[in-house]
């Protein structure tokens, strides 16, 4: 599988700027996710990245009937 880079810093970039701005001292994040949706599987590697740099704890739960 490719994979796409500037697609993958481009949204990482933009997490990290919400979260940022959101969620000034966010520490913990409790994401659910739709497994059947490949867009909110594939959005969790950038938001992880963005959380782990700004110092912040997440945990996933995939959601559906392949999880």
């Amino acid at each position: 599988m490719k994979y796409n880079q500037k697609a993958f810093d481009s949204a990482f970039e933009y997490y990290k700027k919400i979260i940022k701005k959101t969620f000034p001292d966010g520490k913990s994040f409790f994401i659910i996710f739709d497994m059947n949706n490949k867009s909110a599987f594939y959005s969790i590697a950038p938001l992880s990245r963005a959380l782990h740099e700004l110092g912040a704890d997440a945990s996933c739960a995939g959601n559906g009937k392949s999880s």
